[in-house]
């Protein structure tokens, strides 16, 4: 299928107005945004321009001076008399519901096909004269970084985790040996890790913390043994604000990425894109600069999942599980729209009610098992439901 451009009406969820030229069937060079104030104050003609270039796509802004229904259809009218004589198509995905009529409406009476993009399957709502358009599958994705900027995001940073065989058992170790990681003790570990900063990375013993048969003991053990503390009788002593970072949690994130790459590769074919320790902005400059830390990210078939990991006692009477929903929510949100999934994997065990209130969200909360096998398959079901 060869169209010289594809029409839209920009809109808040850029995914289905980007999808189709990601298709190897569809073979078109040039998207034509018609842009409300509205879209054009969120720059979203901007952003999906910016995502598109890396394809060598064309990204050509119309000016809609306002959402009445005959506005809409003469600005289509005025639009397509720039483009005479070409195959033109238009994309039903962008734009309010009233907003979507008016123009299907007008294509209808001028003999223009319509299709509309749903969970990566294009379909065709009319398709004129054209009688060879059939719908497809959208297979292929956007890269993260491409992703991101869609949705007027940049990436600050993103670094992989510990990647040393040693980490990777201890993790392996402490999350599937219910008795040497005592999940009282893993919160101790991370009080010990929460009193130091990258500027105070030696921390004192508190307590029962230099009780040699305190839990805490043994967590700390495995650390000096990896070489990611010195172990003094009444203090500890980071070697870096990493190493800080891992005790005080970061193990945690190295587990939920190593189950996700098990289950992208077991049950996806690999497809999935994942990426840990991600800062991102906001592509339009403000006057406060803000930055969002993601723990890790997981795209697949474009549709972004957004992972919490959680070691500290989140859920219960002192809990802060209301501060982790509303937080990944408003990820959620901003940086991936309606279609985007949110989890929290904690590894403490999460009351009921907060579970139900997370889904109210769109955010699920997967509680720790120590069988892997029970733990892919609840993350699994979460991606592929």
């Amino acid at each position: 299928m060869k169209f010289d451009a594809i029409i839209a009406i920009a809109s808040g969820q850029a995914d289905p107005l980007i999808l189709p030229f990601l298709s190897p069937e569809i073979e078109c060079k040039h998207l034509v945004l018609l842009v409300s104030e509205w879209s054009k104050s969120k720059k979203i003609d901007e952003n999906i321009a910016k995502a598109l270039k890396p394809n060598g796509i064309k990204v050509t802004s119309v000016n809609l001076p306002s959402d009445d229904w005959a506005e809409i259809q003469n600005t289509l009218d005025r639009t397509l008399k720039n483009y005479p004589d070409k195959k033109i198509v238009f994309n039903s995905n962008g734009g309010t519901k009233p907003m979507t009529l008016a123009a299907y409406e007008y294509c209808y009476n001028e003999n223009i096909p319509v299709f509309y993009v749903d969970n990566n399957k294009l379909d065709w709502l009319y398709n004129a004269d054209m009688r060879n358009l059939k719908g497809i599958e959208i297979e292929a994705s956007l890269a993260m970084s491409s992703y991101l900027v869609a949705h007027g995001y940049d990436i600050i940073s993103d670094a992989p985790l510990f990647s040393s065989a040693d980490y990777k058992a201890l993790v392996n170790d402490w999350t599937t040996d219910k008795n040497k990681s005592e999940k009282g003790a893993i919160g101790v570990l991370n009080y010990i890790a929460s009193r130091g900063d990258k500027n105070k990375l030696t921390v004192p013993l508190e307590g029962k913390e230099k009780d040699e048969n305190h839990p805490v003991g043994s967590l700390l053990d495995d650390l000096d043994r990896v070489g990611l503390i010195e172990l003094f009788s009444e203090k500890i002593r980071f070697k870096s604000e990493e190493a800080r970072f891992f005790a005080n949690g970061g193990w945690y994130e190295l587990y939920v990425c190593s189950l996700l790459q098990t289950i992208n590769k077991r049950h996806f074919d690999g497809k999935g894109k994942i990426i840990t320790s991600l800062i991102v902005k906001p592509t339009e400059k403000t006057e406060k600069e803000v930055k969002n830390e993601i723990d890790v990210a997981f795209l697949l078939s474009n549709r972004l999942y957004l992972f919490e990991c959680k070691t500290a006692n989140i859920s219960g009477k002192n809990g802060r599980a209301d501060a982790a929903i509303y937080k990944l929510g408003t990820l959620l949100n901003s940086l991936g729209g309606i279609r985007a999934k949110g989890i929290i994997m904690s590894y403490r065990d999460i009351d009921i009610r907060d579970t139900d209130r997370a889904r109210l969200l769109n955010i699920d909360i997967v509680d720790h098992s120590n069988d892997i096998k029970v733990m892919e398959e609840r993350v699994r079901k979460i991606i592929g439901g």
